[in-house]
């Protein structure tokens, strides 16, 4: 008889770090950020989610982008909350549509209009994965490719709840 390993699916998809209350840093206006997450198992994302700790001002889109670019870097948006006006405290935003993950490796994203402060987690971690930014200052919302992008040690707290994980 073969043998199989189960993989439940994840409760909330989130770039693993090192968790601070204090950690908050603007981010830079109309820039993309992306940061890698696995999915181990099938699984619908259904919302995003990220923290705001003082009055935001700004228009904010989170969404999932592929890992198909160069060396896995994210390449097509796969799905967004679209623009939204963002809010102070958990900030929580239903995809424009469910989306239906495979396993494997996957950018979560957001970009502000405005500098506005979001949480962060310290990235600074041997064995930790890369994070982007776009070059572009210009984005109101996520664009369908990731475009131009550079390599930054910043890492935004966003998170994509799963449909029977956490809410």
């Amino acid at each position: 008889m073969p043998l199989f390993i189960y993989s439940p699916p994840p409760l909330i998809i989130e770039t693993p770090g090192i968790e601070s209350a204090s950690n908050f840093a603007a981010l830079t206006a109309g820039s993309a950020y992306f940061s890698l997450v696995q999915v181990p198992a099938p699984c619908t994302v259904t919302n995003m989610r990220c923290y705001f700790n003082v009055s935001p001002t700004g228009n904010v889109d989170m969404g999932i982008y592929d890992s198909k670019g160069t060396n896995g870097a994210p390449q097509n948006l796969l799905a967004d909350t679209g623009a939204i006006a963002a809010a102070t405290g958990l900030f929580t935003k239903v995809l424009t549509a469910n989306l239906l993950l495979s396993p494997g490796n996957y950018w979560l994203a957001i970009v502000d209009t405005i500098a506005d402060s979001v949480s962060s987690r310290q990235s600074a971690v041997s064995g930790m994965g890369p994070m982007y930014k776009t070059t572009s200052t210009a984005l109101t919302v996520l664009p369908a490719t990731a475009g131009t992008i550079s390599i930054i040690n910043f890492l935004p707290a966003i998170y994509a709840l799963v449909s029977g994980g956490y809410s």
